[in-house]
């Protein structure tokens, strides 16, 4: 069964490392391994390690010039990954363009993704194992080029393309009227590179903020947010988006009511950015109090999103004495505003109090738009939720009045490689009241004590709504979609035992019988006796809508009444899984049953470990 201390000395993930893996040496122990010898899962012995691995970057075009610091030339971009090194060393970084020219860099930082200065504030080793790294793109050719990066176990590429564009600065010694946003002269507030009627700046333009300057506008009453994009001259494209960016040993803070607004503008890029909004304040009994009289006065989130648009790498939180209530999200986004948006890599915590209304969500993303738009997917991974109260976690929810259309989207949506700790209501809230056939995946994510009580009174008694599940699915109205789960690790869910819903680590709740789920190489492992999936209104007859095999089913409670292994699994693993869980990690032992039992598509787990023709079952290898 799993404990909450780790086994000391336990050489563990090891399995990943034999000779049938390719293109790997044995080395030396290094920077990438120290993530497990601090935590002492490895000895300093030789281990087998593939290449490094690339998870992300918070641009992904820009220009080659202009940047103007004495340091780099064209933009700096950050990028995050796992084996990249805790320290540069004698590793590389090199920018090919797309004539194949390869130039080396000017390198910002080389460190642990671990949220402190010089990076950006989310902490992403905690919960991923990651590295950060951020480089200004040299003089180069145009084109799709490539950030190469290259250590003693191997070489990536990643894409990115070089255009034209302007970068602008913003410093607390900065001046909106005399500045003209270069590094020698630069801008003083947000307003001036935001705002319809104050922003001078062209689409496609890149702005990175200095000095962690603070902007604060808690007591607006007229407006959504502390940031307001509202500047449709700056609306841009996919192709050459608009950054607002953290400059390097810099993270400003956003509080307000709201932080990222969007009205008039998309494709926007808001990385590195430490977020605090929320609406009212938090009594000592964790209940919302002297609520905000903003304009709307249901509106609160941390970023809401734009259509094309990137939220990669920020740390969003209440104020402090604060709490979230209200009917949207630390992320947030519907409509149009939600075509082919990312969100990765971002730190939500301590979101929302005991008493934050069952409407108000950790991220709440949805199209609900009566004009039936066909959009393309959304994508949200890598991102790290804990401590959060603020009903369900990675949520999806979708209706309409007439109950007919709320919009599709024309791909997968993928939610992905996400970790979710001590999360209330369900930790993967999928829901939709109308006609949907959009197929979604969920793949290599964690799910460590979920479906909490929310929205309850911080004292005794249920929750709101139930939800009290690890995953909860409401696939009520016209759907024929498809949900993959593949590969998630789900450990622990209603532990303050919330007697408000079905209590399950997989839960349908619908009277509707029309939705397809594919259930392959997960793990539910839990203390109590309590069901392993779950239904309400129909019974058990969704869960006939449930096929899948190799899935690991355990419960350590010697009474088993609840805990009833699903006969659709066509290959259930019930032995103890041998797994051990400390914060926001979990660990596979080397005897595991879970070891070599599945094949999976998801080619690393989700702290980058090569994935090999036979698996291991969960998301972690």
């Amino acid at each position: 069964m799993f404990n909450n201390n780790f086994l000391k000395g336990a050489l563990i993930l090891s399995y990943l490392w034999v000779t049938q893996v390719l293109a790997v040496a044995v080395i030396p122990a290094t920077d990438a391994q120290q993530m497990y010898k601090d935590a002492g899962l490895l000895s300093a012995v030789p281990t087998l390690f593939p290449a490094p691995i690339v998870a992300f970057t918070d641009l992904i075009t820009g220009p080659d010039t202009g940047l103007g610091d004495g340091f780099g030339s064209g933009v700096i971009v950050t990028v995050w990954g796992q084996r990249l090194g805790s320290v540069q060393g004698t590793n590389t970084i090199k920018f090919c363009d797309s004539g194949g020219t390869c130039r080396a860099p000017y390198v910002y930082y080389w460190k642990n993704a671990d949220g402190t200065l010089p990076s950006g504030p989310a902490n992403l080793y905690e919960s991923h194992g990651m590295q950060e790294i951020a480089f200004s793109v040299p003089d180069s050719a145009q084109g799709v080029g490539s950030i190469r990066i290259i250590t003693s176990e191997g070489t990536s590429d990643t894409p990115f393309t070089v255009r034209a564009g302007g970068i602008y600065h913003v410093k607390s010694t900065g001046n909106d009227t005399t500045g003209n946003g270069s590094f020698a002269n630069p801008y003083l507030t947000l307003e001036k590179v935001t705002e319809n009627g104050i922003s001078v700046l062209p689409s496609g333009s890149t702005v990175y903020v200095h000095d962690n300057l603070q902007t604060t506008n808690n007591a607006r009453t007229g407006s959504r947010g502390a940031v307001y994009y509202n500047d449709a001259t700056s609306s841009s494209s996919l192709a050459a988006q608009y950054g607002i960016i953290a400059y390097p040993n810099s993270q400003p803070v956003v509080e307000g009511v709201s932080g990222f607004a969007n009205y008039n503008t998309s494709a926007m890029v808001i990385s590195k950015f430490d977020i605090k909004a929320s609406n009212c304040e938090e009594d000592v009994n964790g209940q919302p109090i002297n609520c905000s009289t903003a304009t709307p006065s249901n509106i609160s989130y941390g970023i809401q999103t734009s259509a094309w648009g990137r939220t990669i790498g920020n740390n969003i939180t209440d104020r402090d004495g604060h709490c979230a209530s209200a009917t949207q999200g630390a992320i947030s986004g519907n409509q149009t505003r939600v075509e082919g948006y990312v969100a990765f890599g971002n730190q939500i915590h301590d979101y929302g109090c005991a008493g934050s209304s069952y409407q108000h969500h950790t991220m709440y993303l949805s199209i609900r738009d009566t004009n039936n738009p066909v959009l393309e997917p959304i994508e949200v991974s890598w991102n790290y939720l804990k401590d959060n109260q603020a009903k369900n976690g990675l949520h999806y929810f979708d209706e309409d009045a007439s109950g007919n259309n709320c919009g599709q989207f024309s791909g997968t949506m993928k939610w992905n490689n996400n970790v979710v700790v001590n999360q209330a209501g369900a930790g993967i809230f999928l829901g939709v009241y109308c006609k949907f056939d959009t197929t979604v995946e969920y793949k290599n994510n964690i799910l460590i004590n979920t479906g909490l009580k929310s929205s309850w009174d911080g004292q005794s008694g249920a929750g709101s709504l139930g939800d009290n599940n690890a995953i909860s699915l409401t696939p009520d109205g016209d759907q024929t979609s498809t949900i993959n789960f593949e590969n998630n690790t789900i450990i622990g869910w209603n532990n303050d035992d919330d007697p408000s819903g079905v209590n399950a680590c997989l839960s349908f709740n619908s009277a509707f019988d029309n939705i397809n789920v594919n259930w392959n190489g997960n793990v539910c492992i839990q203390e109590s006796d309590k069901p392993f999936v779950g239904s309400t209104n129909q019974g058990d007859q969704l869960e006939n809508n449930v096929t899948g095999s190799n899935n690991a089913w355990y419960t350590s409670a010697s009474t088993k009444v609840n805990a009833i292994v699903p006969t659709w699994d066509s290959a259930p693993v019930i032995a103890d899984p041998l797994v051990t869980v400390s914060g926001s990690r979990v660990v596979v032992n080397l005897n595991s049953p879970l070891l070599k039992k599945t094949k999976s598509s998801v080619q690393a787990g989700i702290y980058g470990e090569v994935r090999q023709y036979k698996s291991t079952i969960g998301a972690v290898q």
